[in-house]
């Protein structure tokens, strides 16, 4: 049985002043625990490059915090432009995002992903 204790992997919120226009919130099983650690390291490492992009180049960001319970981890998107998010909003199925999946052993099938639009 997987384990119910949860733990912050990434946390903290980059203050970003521009309107949501959507979230997306994911969620995604491993295999292995070594698996999910070399994906918690790849999220870091992408939240570093986001980290350091002019506000006029934010389209999306992290929602924090990311969260992992067992082998399944918990993360979700902001969205800050409509037709960004549009455009975008299923990139996880893309070719490059398959290959860097395929590091941890999961495919875009693996993720259970809910987009929510702002009013």
């Amino acid at each position: 049985m997987e384990s119910q204790r949860c733990e912050v992997v990434i946390s903290g919120e980059r203050e970003i002043v521009k309107p949501v226009v959507a979230l997306t919130n994911c969620e995604v099983v491993f295999s292995s625990r070594d698996e999910l650690d070399r994906c918690i390291v790849a999220v870091k490492e992408s939240d570093e490059r986001l980290a350091a992009r002019p506000l006029e180049s934010v389209f999306y960001d992290w929602q924090m915090m990311t969260v992992v319970r067992g082998l399944t981890m918990f993360f979700g998107v902001r969205w800050y432009d409509r037709e960004y998010f549009e455009k975008n909003r299923d990139i996880y199925k893309n070719k490059m995002h398959g290959h860097l999946f395929s590091k941890f052993g999961v495919n875009a099938d693996s993720f259970n992903v809910n987009h929510f639009i702002a009013g």
